[in-house]
């Protein structure tokens, strides 16, 4: 659908959905008269100028009315006060962004205490420059995004100790620098998405020992961390998406994480690892992302063919490998260079040199 939105009154509407049109122009300022708005979804439109407030102009919780909030992957720009909807008690779910990053979130850390919890935050892209300081008590938190910002300053970790049934985090693409010290007192047992693929330093091993249960994602990319893997990384069974590259790790892989692990998508180990990667413990099957490059592994490659079967990316250059190149070796990119393998290259995919 396209075009814009009206002036039109509108008081009796409780849920306006215009998701994925081609909706363009400004929000009409009198948004905020639609006293009994429950659920307001402007995402993935055309939308600019600046961002009006919902139902402003009530003042007491007991006359709002909004739960669920996404006006994300628009074009708003300007500056927006998060502390206006704090008299939203009712308030479940917030995902505000802007596809140019021209929309600036002001995290007043002055302006009191929301009266909602809040089940979700979506902060993405929003230049934000602070962790917002009003999710410290917010109990009932299951998602949080403030990825893609220029958060800086220490790691939030009061943010993972005070929400205990945190499932998802993104912090990736940020610019916190430090240490991961202190740890979280409580292991986050719940949690299973983590990215946190920013400039960090110190012991990483405490997210594998925090969040290692039910934890299905785990981005540890692009940091500082160094050492060695320790073997309870095996214990986290239903993992799907490793990366851990571009660190200073090293050591040998554990034998437990190519052993116990049900069938990952994807395993990007990019750092100062050796010994042999495809040992006899390996037991991994449908992998569709396996990236070892720039490592010391040494060995030869895994022969069967199905391994292979659901390869979109199979990259191990620049390594220590030898031995002949399986027959059934096929992967959608497949990147062998800088090793001492033998044998005929298979016509099948695209191979780098």
């Amino acid at each position: 659908m396209r075009g814009t939105l009206s002036n039109q009154d509108l008081i009796r509407l409780e849920v306006l959905d215009l998701r994925r049109n081609i909706m363009e122009g400004g929000i009409p300022q009198n948004i905020g008269k639609i006293s009994h708005l429950k659920a307001l979804y402007l995402a993935d439109n055309y939308f600019n100028g600046s961002l009006p407030v919902p139902v402003t102009s009530y003042s007491k919780p007991s006359q709002n009315f909004l739960r669920f909030m996404d006006i994300s992957h628009n074009d708003f720009e300007g500056s927006f006060s998060f502390s206006s909807l704090f008299n939203h008690s009712k308030l479940d779910v917030v995902v505000i962004g802007s596809t140019g990053n021209k929309l600036q979130i002001d995290n007043d850390e002055q302006a009191g205490i929301p009266l909602f919890q809040l089940k979700a935050l979506w902060f993405s892209n929003c230049n934000l420059k602070n962790a917002p300081l009003f999710l410290l008590n917010r109990h009932r938190l299951i998602w949080v995004d403030i990825s893609h910002n220029n958060l800086s300053g220490a790691l939030p970790i009061w943010l993972l100790e005070n929400n205990t049934d945190l499932r998802f985090l993104y912090l990736g693409n940020g610019s916190f620098i430090g240490n991961l010290d202190p740890l979280p007192e409580n292991p986050m047992s719940r949690m299973v998405y983590v990215d946190v693929s920013i400039i960090l330093k110190g012991n990483f091993q405490w997210i594998l020992d925090c969040f290692f249960q039910i934890l299905q994602y785990l981005n540890l990319s692009n940091n500082l961390f160094v050492g060695e893997l320790r073997s309870s990384v095996g214990v986290m069974t239903k993992l799907s998406w490793l990366d851990l590259s571009f660190n200073n790790l090293s050591g040998e892989v554990p034998h437990e994480l190519v052993e116990n692990c049900i069938d990952p998508v994807g395993l990007m180990l990019n750092n100062s690892f050796h010994g042999e990667f495809f040992s006899t413990h390996f037991n991994l099957s449908g992998v569709q992302v396996l990236r070892l490059r720039n490592n010391e592994f040494t060995g030869s490659l895994i022969t069967k063919k199905e391994f292979y079967s659901s390869m979109k990316l199979f990259d191990v250059s620049n390594n220590n490998m030898a031995g002949e190149i399986p027959n059934g070796i096929d992967a959608e990119v497949l990147l062998l260079r800088s090793n001492s393998f033998e044998g005929h290259i298979p016509c099948q995919g695209r191979i780098s040199p």
